[in-house]
This record gives structure tokens, C-alpha cells and sequence, in this order.
């Protein structure tokens, strides 16, 4: 099956002067949208957060420890929403052209390793075990290194979600002027007794799709499709073998001698 392609953007072949203006008006309106919604979120937000705050010192006496626990569910329910508020700003700087970026050299094995350590929580959570294949030979990437860790870090917390109990490869090849990037999934054989409390009880066994087959079109597969864009690239999705998924994209290569470095691998099992 070919590769699906997945773009941020979609403009008119035709170049006819109405069909811009189409095309930039929904845009426009979209852009407006999506910093409105970011505002919205943000407002009762912080009045949210500074009553848990309030609860915490103890301003209307002291506390048990449920309400403690409760206090802290509400106050890492309260973290995800504003991560939410922080990446629809993203994409309304992706969409208005305003997101900086800054390329420079920067070593992809690195940045892998980083954004690993970002995911390794809910890899462990979801019983996924991540590996790392980068060839010595693989020349440094000239690009936005910040950018690039994001791009990981989301497209891999994107697959953890639609998927549990895989195997998560990243892996890349150079590619031309370029450098190949790709997110496999792979099922893998778990004993249930391994798996996390109270996981692996659907009739699917230890291996579950979530989403019948697809990443998924979230905030953050958005986000880190238009970051790619930016540096050139294209968002690439398809099948692979063991009813998996394979996730490639390219990025620039610094195209003057690469400084040897050794082969870099790693391997994050899930605790039993």
C-alpha cells in the first residue's frame, strides 16, 4: 500500500487570484479561532490553579490526606489542560508563519535521547518499549534542535496513545542532502502477567489499536507535521508489518564533514 502522505496545508493548483483569496480567508479565520480558543482555556485556568494553590496552604484549614490526592489529580488534570492551551497557540504561530526557529548543528542521536526521557513515563505506563537505532555514519541535521525534539516527543506520544504493549523504533538513514527519520511500531509478545495493573484485558490481547490503523490527526501530530514543513520536509504514514505503523519524515543534513561518532543504540523495556 503507498504511503500516506499527510500535508498542514493544501493550496490551489491553479494560481487564479479568487481561489487564493478563498483559500486565505478560512485560513485566516482558522488563525483567529485557535488564539481565541488558547485564550479561552487559559483564563479560568489560572483562576482554577490559584484556588488548588489556596487549598494547598491550607487557607481554609488543614487538609486530609484524600483531599491532598484529590488536590493533586486536579492539579495534574489542570498541567494537561494547559499543555493543551500551549500547543493550540503552537499551531496558531504555525498557521500565521510567526513560530520561530533557530537552525544550527545539532546531533540527532542527542535529541532522541532527550526526547526518550521525555516519553519514558508513559512508555512504561503503557507497557511500550522504545528503541534507538542511529548508524555512526549518520551526518549531524541542520536544524532547529528544539524543534526536532518536539517533533519526536510528539509523534511518539501520538503512536503510545492509539497502541499499547509495541515495540517503538526510531531509526534513521541519511537520505541525499537529507536525513531519513522513521517511527516504527511493531507488535510484540508480552505475558499478560507482565503488563501494568489492570492492563491487558481487552479481547485484543496485549497488543491494542486504538484508533483501527491510523496516528490520527491530533494537536500534536498538527504540530509536528507543520514543524517538519518548516524544515522542508513531508509527514509520511504507512503501514507495517505485524498490523503496525511506519512514520517517516526528512530533515536538512549539515552537509560539511560530519564529526565520527559512535553508533547509537538504545533499548527502554518496560518494568515488570
Amino acid at each position: 500500500m503507498a504511503p500516506e502522505k499527510v500535508l498542514l496545508n493544501t493550496e490551489d493548483g491553479g494560481g487564479e487570484e479568487p481561489s487564493r483569496r478563498r483559500t486565505a480567508a478560512p485560513q485566516a479565520g482558522l488563525q483567529e479561532v485557535l488564539s481565541s480558543v488558547s485564550h479561552d482555556i487559559r483564563t479560568p485556568l489560572a483562576g482554577l490553579l490559584a484556588l488548588i494553590q489556596m487549598m494547598e496552604a491550607g487557607t481554609d484549614g488543614p487538609l486530609t490526606q484524600a483531599q491532598r490526592e484529590r488536590l493533586a489529580r486536579m492539579q495534574a488534570a489542570a498541567a494537561k489542560l494547559a499543555a493543551v492551551a500551549d500547543q493550540v497557540s503552537e499551531l496558531a504561530l504555525l498557521q500565521k508563519g510567526k513560530l520561530p526557529m533557530a537552525p544550527v548543528r545539532v546531533e540527532l542521536a542527542d535529541l532522541a535521547l532527550l526526547a526518550f526521557q521525555q516519553v519514558e513515563q508513559a512508555a512504561r505506563d503503557r507497557a511500550v518499549e522504545l528503541r534507538l537505532e542511529v548508524p555512526s555514519e549518520l551526518p549531524s541535521l541542520s536544524a532547529d534542535g528544539a524543534r526536532v525534539r518536539q517533533i519526536l516527543t510528539l509523534l511518539m506520544t501520538a503512536v503510545m496513545k492509539r497502541s499499547d504493549g509495541v515495540v517503538l523504533t526510531l531509526g534513521a538513514e541519511p537520505h541525499g542532502s537529507r536525513v531519513r527519520i522513521t517511527l516504527r511500531e511493531s507488535a510484540r509478545s508480552i505475558p499478560v502477567e507482565a503488563l501494568p495493573s489492570g492492563f491487558g484485558s481487552q479481547p485484543t490481547g496485549p497488543f491494542v489499536r486504538l484508533d483501527g490503523g491510523r496516528l490520527g490527526d491530533s494537536l500534536g501530530v498538527s504540530i509536528a507535521r507543520g514543524l517538519i514543513e518548516l524544515h522542508g520536509g513531508d509527514l509520511e504514514v504507512a503501514p507495517a508489518p505485524d498490523d503496525g505503523l511506519l512514520a517517516s519524515f526528512d530533515l536538512p543534513a549539515e552537509l560539511s564533514s560530519p564529526a565520527p561518532h559512535p553508533e547509537r543504540t538504545k533499548e527502554l523495556r518496560p518494568a515488570n
